[in-house]
């Protein structure tokens, strides 16, 4: 099932390169301690659509490391999405999905921050990220992923 969604991201980020949007995909940013390694929208059967992000980080750790991904949310005036992660002790890369979207704007950027801390308690900050992800589809698929994906497109 995973790898189906990531096919359905790669089919329409080639088709998105078809649309009439003038936005291309941003390129992935660097921080000091973290690299991102891929962004963009994954589209799950039953699973609706989320935002899907891959990072590594810049250097191993002897210790774990405490992820907290804020997702911009699509819904307008709505608080951002949080996901925590841990990173264990010898992984260099890792990923962070959103909880599943219930609208999005074509063709627009939207921004995903990340702190990495010390300590479970996210009181030790060891470094912040950001990166910004584009949502592009054509125009005439609109219609079929808000049906068969149960996001509304504006």
């Amino acid at each position: 099932m995973c790898r189906l969604a990531v096919v359905l991201l790669v089919l329409l980020n080639v088709a998105s390169g078809c649309s009439v949007s003038p936005l291309r995909p941003p390129s992935p940013n660097g921080s000091e301690y973290i690299v991102s390694k891929a962004g963009g929208f994954l589209f799950v059967p039953g699973g609706g659509v989320v935002y899907g992000t891959a990072f590594a980080l810049t250097r191993l750790m002897d210790r774990p490391v405490y992820a907290v991904a804020l997702f911009e949310n699509p819904e307008s005036g709505a608080p951002l999405l949080r996901v925590a992660v841990t990173i264990e002790p010898g992984n260099s890369e890792f990923q962070v999905k959103s909880p599943r979207l219930n609208v999005l704007t074509n063709n627009r950027l939207y921004t995903v921050s990340l702190s990495i801390y010390w300590d479970d308690a996210h009181t030790q900050l060891l470094g912040v990220h950001q990166q910004q992800v584009l949502f592009s589809v054509p125009p005439d698929l609109e219609l079929r992923i808000e049906r068969e994906y149960s996001v509304r497109i504006l």
